[in-house]
């Protein structure tokens, strides 16, 4: 009696097969509910193509390269030091993305930043970077 071949791997299974250690361990634990998502997709090769652009060279109309740009960054309410610390908080930030909805016909959620009252995201972001400012 032989032993019956296992079955290849899924398309998805092998789009996200780990090609190096997982050190924190996030692609690893979160792998079973990328693989069974439905309602969300991802556009893999639009996702390469935008990599590439931001880290390539663009040819002006006088032939000569120069960076692509970025968008502008709102540094007033986002926190950025340029170290992991920013990626935390980008992290952060996104996880609590949903914090701030307010029920229908209820006041939003709001706070007052360097004398300015925000609600919604930029409440969200700027309450983050108070905290980071006031450690």
């Amino acid at each position: 009696m032989s032993n019956p071949k296992p079955a290849p791997a899924s398309p998805s299974a092998q789009l996200f097969a780990l090609e190096q250690p997982d050190a924190s361990g996030v692609l690893t634990s979160t792998r079973a509910v990328v693989l069974a998502a439905r309602a969300v997709s991802l556009d893999y090769p639009a996702i390469q193509r935008l990599a590439r652009k931001l880290v390539a060279p663009e040819q002006t109309p006088a032939g000569t390269e120069q960076a692509s740009a970025l968008p502008d960054w709102p540094a007033h309410y986002h926190f950025f030091d340029g170290s992991e610390r920013t990626v935390n908080w980008l992290l952060l930030l996104d996880a609590l993305n949903f914090c701030f909805w307010s029920e229908k016909n209820q006041p939003r959620w709001q706070i007052v930043y360097q004398g300015e009252v925000l609600n919604g995201y930029w409440a969200e972001a700027a309450a983050l970077r108070r905290a980071v400012e006031e450690g």
